[in-house]
This record gives C-alpha cells, sequence and structure tokens, in this order.
C-alpha cells in the first residue's frame, strides 16, 4: 500500500514538471505511470519522491518511451512608476535577455512589464 502511493506521487510530480516536446501540454500522470512501467522503474522507499521523479524523468528521456520534456517556467517582470524609464531597467532587461528563452508579452509604458 506505502509502494503505491509512492509509485502515484512520483508520477504526480513527472506530470506536473513536464510536458509533451511536441505540443507543449502537460502529461497525464496515467501516462507517466506506464511510461514508468514500459522501462520497469521500482520505487525506492528509502528515498523521496521527489528524487525518484528526477530519475524517472531522466530515465524516460534516455528510453524514450514516451515523449517527454521538462517545463519552461512563465515569468512576468513589472516595473511600476518612472523606474521604467531608467537605465536600471535597461540594465536589468540587458543582463537576464541572455537566460530568456522566448518573450511572449512586453509593455513599455509605465508600468514596463515583460511576460517571458
Amino acid at each position: 500500500m506505502l509502494l503505491d502511493g509512492l509509485w502515484r506521487d512520483v508520477a504526480v510530480i513527472v506530470a506536473e514538471k513536464c510536458v509533451d516536446p511536441a505540443t507543449k501540454r502537460p502529461l497525464t500522470a496515467a501516462l507517466v505511470e506506464r511510461g514508468m512501467k514500459e522501462v520497469h522503474y521500482s520505487v525506492n522507499p528509502k528515498r523521496s519522491a521527489k528524487q525518484q521523479a528526477l530519475d524517472v524523468i531522466r530515465m524516460l528521456r534516455e528510453k524514450g518511451s514516451i515523449p517527454i520534456e521538462r517545463a519552461q517556467m512563465r515569468l512576468r517582470i513589472a516595473v511600476d512608476g518612472l523606474a521604467a524609464l531608467d537605465t536600471p531597467v535597461a540594465a536589468l532587461l540587458e543582463e537576464i535577455s541572455p537566460l530568456i528563452l522566448s518573450k511572449e508579452h512586453e509593455e513599455q509604458g509605465p508600468p514596463f512589464i515583460l511576460v517571458c
């Protein structure tokens, strides 16, 4: 019973952290459980579900049983007032731009808003 709960917990964590690379849609826990069975993964009661979820992600990517990719974080940056026109905001954007994979939305007027 304890192992069944841990099995589901691992599958749920993997489903929360990953997406289908083709559609960018979230995976279901049932799909992840099926992939875990295909790669013959067995849970270890002495390790946390989160640690085992990272192992499962690596195994599913290596064995290719289901298409899986880590989900990217969506970040909203808002700078209120006249500070949006000052140099520090421009310097901040210049500094973080190498970390941004894609910009979804940007508004220049106060408040300055960037969704990436």
